[in-house]
């Protein structure tokens, strides 16, 4: 049965690496990043954004931890709706910005 990773510092160290990821995609004024908690293995990470001016954006990137950067292959959800995407990152939400990361 799949678990999140427990917080231990890698999971926060590569958390943090991963907010960076995203503002450096283009989410540089982002307020606050959250991703559905995670397992280290996963192979894909779903981010929740919120900028200055209270837009939210969800995406989601291809997950490797074996190297940084840890996020690629960046993509949006098509047509799912933004509220059930928010829902589904909120119900297991994990911190990556602002610092420190980790479980909210």
């Amino acid at each position: 049965m799949w678990q999140p990773s427990p917080n231990t510092p890698e999971k926060r160290r590569i958390a943090a690496e991963i907010g960076k990821e995203v503002r450096k995609f283009g989410y540089y004024d982002a307020t606050v990043i959250y991703v559905r908690d995670f397992n280290l293995d996963d192979p894909d990470i779903t981010a929740y954004i919120k900028d200055r001016k209270g837009h939210i954006q969800i995406q989601g990137c291809w997950f490797n931890r074996a190297r940084p950067p840890y996020c690629s292959g960046w993509h949006l959800f098509g047509q799912a709706p933004v509220s059930s995407l928010r829902r589904s990152v909120m119900t297991r939400p994990y911190r990556v910005y602002p610092p420190p990361a980790g479980e909210q």
